[in-house]
């Protein structure tokens, strides 16, 4: 078999990572593989590859025609082979980084090339300006054109998804069940026993780090970690945030963050990674616990890796992520679905001014206002019984509540969680039974002979009739006000 793997650079990252794995299982197989990218990966990632400088970001390569970035990718996968590929497969074509790449799938549907779309993220998940773009730019501000150009349909066109929302999702926009698969990422066993065994004789320093192990971007909601550190008020309790952003455009938020903790002497310690110059794995090893806030998640790494090093994972659960993590026999006790908070404290009138305006420009950037589609408001959806939980506000409303509560510790109390992670202790017991469903059911192996059975059954389909699914259900359900956060829009 002869497989052509597409992506648009191979930097290292969780997308890059996976297209490793993949060929490595690919290879094992004894199958014929390429991987086409704008950038070739670093020398310790080494893979079987082509350069298609076309194929980057528009904002590197500078854009380029379909044609031409159709051309390309099949002289090159057909030098690298010696055949046309059986099977093409791409990363993550709809995000809109790279206009021609949707226009050649569309163009390889049309030739009956077999194709499998692997989508890691979707532009109608909080990416606005990307999917602007594709519409504005692609589709002539048509949805229906768009969805005919992003999501085509027919026997020879498979589409891979990371969770079961998507998979639900992409199945609503009219998906048939043969043409979608559901394949979680693998996640790697690293020096994870040699910690468990640490643990197990009582290693652990007395100090209580929460380690929150992350880049920190808006849709980390670092407001709500910092929340947690005003709560903890022992001196025994300290927060560490791994890494700062590497986006400019999320420097101010950090920045303001950092500042409002330095003035409050609240115990977090920014970019702990630079400070200490620990591994990942060191900073596992003196944390208590992990701890994620995050209010979106693609895949959901952050729920899975540090039980295979031997720490609990505590903090906001993300039930739509989550939700297949526990029907796999994994447990996670230590998490809240909510933090409430009493509207009173924020400014009743001014919140619901700021979500109206929000929403009103949030529908504008995905050209709602054109469907006229009737969505309920972000007030209506939010607010129950006067209190609304602390994720779905914005840094200007989180800074009022963190503010209000290292003056007054006492209010506290008017916050509702029904999970306290700061008043849990860990279950060793529930650690290592964790670490071992992750093993087996998150394993290489699993998905190396997943992928393989994914590829046979594209192969051995036939071209067909070619229609689209319905982006603008697609759109109504990433949209939908309960799915939503200011921290996002």
């Amino acid at each position: 078999m002869r497989i052509a793997i597409c992506h648009y650079h191979l930097q290292r990252g969780g997308v890059t990572r996976i297209i490793l794995h993949t060929v490595r299982a690919l290879e094992k197989q004894g199958a014929q593989v390429v991987v086409l990218a704008g950038e070739a990966p670093p020398d310790s990632w080494s893979m079987p590859h082509r350069v298609v400088p076309e194929l980057h970001y528009d904002n590197i390569c500078g854009g380029c025609s379909a044609d031409t970035l159709h051309d390309h990718l099949v002289e090159a996968a057909n030098l690298a082979l010696g055949a046309t590929p059986d099977v093409w497969h791409f990363h993550n074509h709809s995000l809109g980084k790279n206009l021609a790449l949707p226009l050649v799938i569309s163009r390889l549907v049309k030739e009956g090339q077999r194709l499998l779309l692997h989508i890691h993220d979707f532009p109608e998940d909080g990416r606005p300006n990307n999917y602007s773009r594709l519409l504005n730019q692609l589709a002539s501000g048509d949805h229906c054109r768009l969805s005919r150009i992003l999501y085509p349909s027919a026997p020879h066109v498979h589409y891979v998804l990371l969770n079961s929302r998507d998979l639900d999702f992409i199945r609503d926009a009219g998906a048939s069940e043969k043409s979608v698969h559901l394949m979680p990422n693998p996640v790697e066993v690293g020096g994870g026993r040699e910690m468990v065994d640490m643990i197990s004789e009582g290693g652990i320093s007395k100090e209580r780090l929460y380690l929150y192990p992350t880049r920190a971007i808006r849709r980390k909601n670092i407001g709500e970690f910092l929340l947690w550190a005003v709560m903890a008020r022992s001196a025994r309790d300290t927060f560490a945030l791994t890494m700062a952003p590497s986006n400019p455009a999320e420097r101010p938020f950090y920045e303001g963050w950092k500042r409002l903790s330095a003035e409050l002497c609240l115990p977090v310690q920014f970019e702990y990674a630079e400070a200490t110059g620990y591994s990942f794995d060191m900073m596992l090893q003196k944390a208590h616990a992990v701890m994620t806030t995050s209010v979106a998640e693609g895949f959901g790494m952050a729920f899975l890796e540090p039980w295979l090093m031997g720490r609990a994972v505590c903090g906001r659960d993300l039930p739509e992520i989550t939700g297949e993590f526990r029907d796999s026999g994994i447990r996670l006790p230590y998490m809240y679905s909510r933090l409430d908070v009493p509207v009173s404290m924020l400014g009743r009138d001014e919140l619901i001014k700021k979500m109206r305006v929000v929403q009103d420009e949030y529908h504008n950037a995905y050209g709602l206002n054109r469907l006229k589609l009737s969505v309920p408001s972000l007030a209506d959806t939010w607010i129950q019984d006067e209190m609304i939980d602390f994720a779905r506000l914005d840094e200007l409303f989180q800074a009022k509540v963190i503010i209000r509560l290292s003056e007054q510790p006492e209010m506290s109390e008017e916050l509702a969680c029904e999970n306290n992670p700061l008043k849990k202790s860990y279950d060793q017991e529930l650690i290592s039974s964790n670490r071992n469903v992750i093993c087996s059911k998150y394993s290489l192996e699993n998905y190396s002979e997943k992928i393989m059975d994914v590829y046979l059954k594209i192969s051995e389909s036939e071209p067909g009739t070619i229609h689209n699914l319905d982006g603008i259900r697609l759109l109504e359900r990433f949209l939908a006000p309960e799915r939503l956060s200011l921290l996002r829009m």
